[in-house]
């Protein structure tokens, strides 16, 4: 098909001057409508990797079209991107989230949306290096201090999307405020004070959060930068109970 592109009233090519993510939108643009014509004998589609190098409000509204396509056909759709899950759960679709890997010797496994939380995995890789005994104490620290920053980073962005989703606040906005905050305390500040510059109000928040999250975060971040000491393997199951605690609207 030839797309006709002007840029300021000059003719263009479209390859040249559309990002990718706008590419993936206009191919599913002219994929959709044709895919679900009357006449089409499938009553299925097959979508992989839709949303590579979408803006959050692309893939919110992508999910949003995709579920009503799903009224008369099945879809299934392919994804490594995070954000998509993401969006069906913030807007309560009806829609069956799987996890896919490929193990050793190319063996794949079927897993439910719960071992796909990235929080989840961020932690389960965390209590795996802890028990690998061949690995450097000094590598150890900070790979498992950063594992433990990641699923509380993780945590806090979907309590944050969710509350502002909740609250009626524009994707972009609640974007440009994640962006904003640099850093785990700001993140943290963004999340139980919602704004991201109280980060040195943090104590008491923490402590109501749970009894060990002032000393996880402090741990995780002294960690991730090779400056602490301490049990591990406690520390992960702290980090477990914080991050189950932060899930929690």
């Amino acid at each position: 098909m030839d797309l006709k592109v002007n840029v300021d009233g000059v003719p263009g090519a479209a390859l040249g001057v559309m990002s990718q993510g706008e590419l993936h939108s206009l191919a599913l643009a002219l994929f959709l409508p044709r895919a679900t014509m009357p006449e089409s004998p499938f009553r299925f589609l097959v979508i992989d990797d839709p949303v590579q190098s979408m803006d959050p409000a692309k893939v919110y509204g992508l999910a949003k079209v995709l579920d009503q396509v799903a009224k008369h056909r099945q879809v299934i759709v392919f994804t490594h991107d995070d954000r998509l899950p993401a969006a069906v759960r913030h807007l309560q679709l009806d829609a069956r989230i799987r996890i896919v890997s490929r193990l050793a010797q190319s063996q794949v496994t079927v897993t439910g949306d719960a071992h796909g939380d990235p929080a989840r995995r961020y932690l389960d890789d965390a209590a795996a290096i802890v028990r690998d005994d061949d690995m450097a104490d000094e590598v150890r620290r900070p790979v498992v201090c950063n594992l433990i920053r990641d699923a509380l980073e993780y945590t806090c962005h979907e309590r944050i999307r969710t509350r502002d989703f909740r609250a009626g606040l524009p994707i972009a906005e609640t974007e440009a405020a994640i962006s904003e905050a640099h850093g785990l305390r700001p993140t943290l500040a963004l999340t139980l004070l919602s704004d991201h510059r109280r980060a040195g109000e943090l104590k008491a928040p923490l402590e109501r959060l749970h009894p060990a999250a002032p000393r996880v975060v402090a741990f995780a971040n002294r960690g991730a930068h090779g400056g602490s000491s301490g049990d591990l393997a406690g520390l992960v199951s702290d980090a477990r109970a914080v991050v189950g605690r932060l899930s929690q609207p």
